[in-house]
């Protein structure tokens, strides 16, 4: 297809034009989009590489071409970092794609410590505002091994964990990912950074997970019920078929979270940010059920 016809079909939106376009300018630097979609009106991209994609170099170059097109339906960009085989994004970040490639990039989330110089730009609080999914443009430095660069960060200094879960949090800290069908019930887990965490199938019932950091992890029929996640940052998570029973999720963060089958009877969603979570076939805390 000739260049000025493909780039006209991005302009309108087409996804298999856009990622075409992407790969052009990915190719160079090793790398390729590996999916592509539109949720609401933010474009989500992963790209993958048989190395670490550079977070610092790629997603300007991303964002530049999607500023670009200009095209009227995406107002938002998400980005995923990752390597081929891996299910787990090793970072993702999210920005206004409508934005300059000079401007201020929001809302990062690093899965691994990064080896390369730090960039004001792109290393920010893994954990986003509770009020909405892109972040406002503020920068601070922070890599899933520090934690989340709030007051959780400062809570886990004073808070004695158990053996088990400091054994979590080493891992956590060492890189792994993977804590499916865990038994975490009726332990205290508040202020926990488990961003990107593998939780599916876990056992939560009664833990503390107030002021946690979930934002895109995992957690898949997990079963959480009478858990507490008052203000906790469950943001993007998966949340298919998990049991909220009886749960505290007041002033939570459930924005764009995948929420489908989810049971949330007798929980408490006080002050919770629900926007553009997928609510199909949710059982809502008064027992009515969501077509």
């Amino acid at each position: 297809m000739p260049e000025e016809n493909l780039l006209a079909l991005a302009q309108t939106g087409d996804l298999d034009a856009i990622k075409q376009l992407l790969n052009q300018t990915l190719q160079p630097h090793a790398n390729q989009v590996h999916d592509i979609c539109i949720r609401k009106d933010c474009l989500q991209i992963s790209i993958e590489s048989t190395n670490i994609p550079n977070q610092s170099t790629l997603v300007p170059l991303i964002q530049q071409t999607i500023s670009q097109l200009q095209v009227s339906q995406i107002h938002a960009l998400e980005v995923y970092g990752h390597t081929v085989g891996d299910e787990l994004p090793h970072w993702m970040q999210q920005l206004d794609c409508l934005a300059s490639a000079d401007t201020t990039v929001a809302a990062t989330i690093t899965q691994t410590p990064s080896t390369e110089v730090s960039h004001p730009e792109t290393n920010l609080p893994s954990s986003p505002p509770q009020s909405a999914p892109i972040a406002p443009s503020t920068t601070a430095n922070t890599t899933a091994a520090d934690g989340p660069s709030t007051p959780q960060s400062q809570a886990h200094n004073t808070i004695h964990y158990s053996p088990a879960v400091e054994k979590m949090v080493q891992a956590y800290g060492s890189g792994s990912r993977d804590f499916q069908q865990s038994n975490f019930n009726e332990t205290d887990l508040q202020g926990i950074n488990l961003t990107l965490a593998n939780l599916q199938e876990s056992q939560l019932v009664w833990a503390n997970l107030s002021n946690a950091s979930l934002g895109h992890a995992n957690l898949t029929h997990a079963q959480l019920r009478h858990a507490n996640l008052s203000n906790a940052n469950l943001q993007g998570a998966k949340l298919q078929g998990a049991n909220f029973i009886g749960a505290n999720l007041t002033g939570a963060n459930l924005s764009w979270a995948e929420l489908r089958g989810a049971n949330f009877t007798d929980a408490d969603l006080t002050d919770a940010n629900l926007l553009n979570a997928n609510l199909e076939r949710v059982t809502m805390p008064d027992g009515t059920y969501l077509d």
